[in-house]
């Protein structure tokens, strides 16, 4: 049996010490490979999602002009937001939010591309995604409210957007 042990901020802050220039990839990657416990039963792991984000947030470190845009505490959070980087639409609302986050300006959360009710399965599946999206923003407004301050309009569309799919729901 294994239990496997995502990394911390302060994992990567001591793995960041000897490697100071080093993009997060690399010190997600160091981690899983060159970290060890006490006890055998805990093995070092990165999901791979994390590592998808961070890759992103590397590429667009390295595109852009600043030096090192984020610290290496937000480039871990945004490396743990819940970001599946399958979905275009939230790869799309991550890397317009690092964006915003690295030029320090007030980020909005999407809306609702439906309004008074959920029609079709197509319709149901957008709103859904935009439900996904709004928990993201929300999860960044906790945590970079600086960035993203409108978390209480995020989550008043956030419950619209579910009571939306509540009722097409409950009418099926």
């Amino acid at each position: 049996m294994r239990m496997y042990v995502k990394p911390s901020l302060e994992h990567l802050e001591a793995i960041r010490c000897q490697f100071p220039n080093s993009p997060l990839v690399k010190l997600l990657d160091i981690f899983v490979k060159h970290m060890s416990f006490d006890k055998r039963i805990f093995q070092p792991s990165v999901p791979k999602t994390m590592m998808e984000l961070a890759n992103i947030l590397d590429d667009f470190q390295r595109a852009t002009e600043k030096v090192a845009p984020f610290s290496l505490q937000d480039a871990f959070t945004f490396a743990c937001a819940p970001v599946s980087a399958k979905s275009e639409i939230l790869k799309s609302q991550f890397q317009m939010a690092i964006h915003a986050h690295a030029n320090s300006y007030s980020h909005l959360p999407p809306e609702l591309s439906v309004k008074a009710s959920i029609k079709s399965q197509e319709e149901l599946h957008r709103v859904e995604e935009e439900v996904r999206s709004l928990t993201f923003y929300c999860w960044l407004a906790y945590r970079l409210p600086q960035t993203f301050t409108k978390l209480e309009d995020a989550e008043t569309t956030r419950r619209e957007a579910n009571n939306l799919i509540e009722a097409y729901l409950c009418a099926q």
